[in-house]
């Protein structure tokens, strides 16, 4: 399905029903197909919405720049337009930065944020690799730059990354490039959007910590926080099961009384 905003296309989807509306948010590069095998577990559930964030997958790519406050409109709209209250907002990598912003700009929106392997709040080794990532995609040998981004996203025991590889290289260079600059740029307010978070959030961290999770939890007490097991950075195709049970136990366990959380 698709909704029209600003004349451009958006897509998404939905599966299932239950008490819980679960909204996934893909990574830079993405599409709703990095929750591929995550949404048939999840749907026995709740209510699944994916969609594909504008200029990757079946939505359409557009002139301006790709920000991650855009990104959150853009969501927020979408909930809108379809009637959505009290979703849980499930981010993947970048999504889970659009996460944040929307529970920092759209306060009551949501009941609760999930945070799958996102890179917030950079250590100092994470910033240099995104400043050199951000560099090595506006040169002509960009899609050398998303090779080594998803060889360094993945394990050797990731069967999927030729295809991640694959399905990645097919967002332009202009997405690539815009959506990683404006994420380096809009990590310089993130511990400010964080400490205006009032809802529970769940980090869940994949082989190799891309967050300062201890500044992450000064600046949110509330944060839960987990980590796949055997699983690279895109851990909902490496660790579905495990992704799925913890959004459940996420959901049953934090978010049935959200109006007592504070931050």
């Amino acid at each position: 399905m698709h909704l029209i905003k600003d004349n451009s296309k958006i897509f998404y989807g939905q599966q299932g029903k239950g008490k819980y509306t679960f909204i996934l948010l893909h990574g830079t590069g993405g599409g709703h197909w990095q929750f591929e095998t995550v949404i048939p577990l999840l749907s026995k559930y709740g209510k699944v919405i994916y969609l594909d964030l504008r200029g990757h997958g079946n939505s359409d790519e557009r002139s301006e720049e790709y920000k991650i406050e855009t990104y959150a409109q853009d969501v927020a709209w979408l909930c809108e337009q379809i009637a959505v209250k009290n979703p849980i907002f499930v981010g993947l990598s970048m999504g889970g930065n659009i996460a944040v912003e929307i529970a920092a700009s759209f306060p009551h929106l949501s009941q609760g944020i999930a945070l799958l392997d996102s890179a917030l709040l950079y250590p100092p080794e994470m910033l240099t690799k995104m400043s050199s990532y951000k560099k090595g995609l506006e040169s002509p040998e960009y899609k050398s730059i998303i090779t080594e981004i998803i060889h360094n996203s993945c394990l050797p025991t990731d069967s999927f990354s030729s295809m991640f590889l694959e399905r990645a290289l097919q967002t332009s260079q202009q997405v690539w490039y815009s959506s990683l600059a404006n994420m380096l740029e809009w990590d310089k307010a993130a511990a400010t959007k964080i400490q205006l978070i009032k809802i529970p959030v769940l980090y869940v961290a994949a082989a190799h910590l891309i967050v300062d999770l201890h500044r992450f939890n000064q600046l949110c007490p509330q944060l839960i926080i987990g980590r796949t097991v055997g699983s690279g950075h895109i851990n909902t195709l490496g660790a579905p099961i495990q992704i799925s049970d913890m959004l459940k136990q996420f959901a049953e366990k934090y978010l049935h009384n959200t109006t007592t959380t504070n931050c």
